[in-house]
């Protein structure tokens, strides 16, 4: 199997990290979310990993950080699906899915 050059979601632009995860408009649906509520424009993003770096270091709740986590595990997942499952990723059953296990994870490490 050849990758495709262009992202699985939206078939409009180059895939990379940072569009895969912040930039596709299919993705900003999920950020946008008002448990995350997370504004994203190209101009305040510039590399995956100093986006992830700075939400993780900032004053956001633990439980914040957890379900931000959480939705980047679920679109990864959502995008395998789609690739090798051709099941198009729902971005309310990702949420869903992120916050299921956030509550989870806060769950099992209260102190």
């Amino acid at each position: 199997m050849i990758p495709e050059p262009t992202c699985v979601l939206c078939g409009q632009a180059t895939k990379t990290t940072e569009h895969l995860f912040m930039l596709c408009e299919w993705i900003k649906q999920i950020w946008a979310d008002p448990k995350l509520n997370i504004d994203i424009t190209p101009l305040n993003i510039a590399q995956m990993d100093k986006w992830v770096c700075a939400f993780l270091t900032s004053k956001n709740t633990m439980e914040l950080k957890s379900f931000f986590g959480g939705a980047i595990w679920q679109i990864w997942k959502g995008c395998n699906a789609l690739v090798f499952q051709n099941r198009k990723p729902n971005p309310r059953a990702i949420l869903e899915d992120a916050s299921f296990i956030t509550q989870l994870f806060v769950r099992w490490n209260q102190q």
